[in-house]
């Protein structure tokens, strides 16, 4: 079992284990954005900073002050992580320390 040492959402199995202080994330993707009918192309609407939570390094799980949870969508700081796309997902390596809060629904 690769991820036997981290703490993974084994639905979406991703073969990314974070390391470190580090988390994985699948980035949310704002839906298709009109004004008055005109299309607004990615780069001209705002980019969202909310993902969910797919992925924890060991070393995050044993920290008891991080509340976050597999499958909690999180807010992130804005020019946090490193973005890449795998499995046609599009995902956030992000540091536990850029995680702002957790997105109650």
């Amino acid at each position: 079992m690769p991820f036997a040492n981290s703490h993974i959402n084994k639905e979406e199995c991703y073969m990314i284990k974070p390391l470190g202080k580090n988390i994985v994330l699948e980035k949310e993707e704002k839906k298709e954005t009109f004004i008055n009918g005109i299309y607004l192309p990615e780069d001209e609407k705002s980019k969202s900073h909310i993902g969910k939570i797919i992925a924890i390094s060991t070393e995050v799980s044993k920290d008891e002050a991080f509340e976050a949870k597999i499958n909690n969508k999180v807010l992130y700081r804005e020019y946090a992580g490193t973005e890449i796309e795998f499995n046609n997902k599009k995902l956030v390596l992000i540091s536990n320390e850029d995680i702002l809060g957790v997105i109650e629904e």
